[in-house]
């Protein structure tokens, strides 16, 4: 059941995938019990169909169970940090920056200790954590976090990895947020260097940024009049 639930997923029918995952937690559920790791693992799977559908209010709390009951579970430390990510993000979504900063935390600092400080999973984990930060306008702690996440993925992957060219826009619209917009203007200008990728899909990414900079230069307009 569970694996037909991911051929729907992935087939792009989210709905059939998400009845048949909820029956097969249930029938997990019953049968091998609440607190079983296959158990853990298909309400995992459950939330994160529940997200991708934008339920977000239907997913929290699934991804706060499983947080919890992998505390103590043997070799479930890794989907234990996977789920306090997904289940930070799930809060930033709902606007529950306050719930989620915590969580994120401790992901990060799980993640440096299991993986080191510039794995892809630790940097993108810190990223989550520096974008809820910024929409608290915490930019004291979250413009540092993510220079630091822009800096790792451009020594470790280089400058036209996806990841890269995302951080670095969310990094300028932060700066931009800040009022720091010479130096948000500055990373732009570099996103929009001819052969520069600028994530999964180029097209909408180059819009973005072209977007942010005309905003930038608008208010520099402006404050000159």
């Amino acid at each position: 059941m569970e694996h037909l639930a991911t051929h729907l997923r992935q087939a792009g029918r989210l709905d059939e995938a998400l009845i048949l995952q909820a029956g097969a937690l249930a029938k997990r559920s019953r049968f091998q019990g609440a607190d079983e790791s296959v158990t853990v693992g298909a309400e995992m799977r459950l939330a994160v169909l529940l997200a991708r559908a934008k339920r977000y209010e239907e997913a929290e709390p699934l991804f706060a169970r499983v947080v919890e009951a992998t505390t103590d579970l043997e070799g479930k430390q890794a989907g234990r940090l996977r789920a306090m990510v997904w289940l930070g993000d799930t809060r930033r979504r709902l606007g529950k920056y306050d719930e989620a900063v915590p969580v994120l935390q401790q992901a990060v600092a799980g993640y440096r200790e299991r993986l080191g400080e510039d794995d892809r999973a630790t940097l993108n984990a810190t990223f989550d954590l520096a974008t809820v930060l910024a929409l608290r306008r915490d930019f004291e702690v979250a413009l540092p976090l993510q220079r630091h996440v822009v800096e790792s993925f451009t020594r470790t992957v280089g400058p036209n990895d996806p990841d890269t060219g995302r951080a670095l826009g969310h990094l300028a619209t932060w700066l931009h947020w800040a009022g720091e917009d010479a130096e948000a203007r500055l990373l732009v200008l570099t996103l929009l260097q001819p052969g520069r990728r600028l994530g999964a899909d180029q097209d909408a990414g180059t819009k973005a940024a072209m977007d942010l900079l005309a905003e930038i230069d608008g208010g520099a307009a402006g404050e000159g009049a």
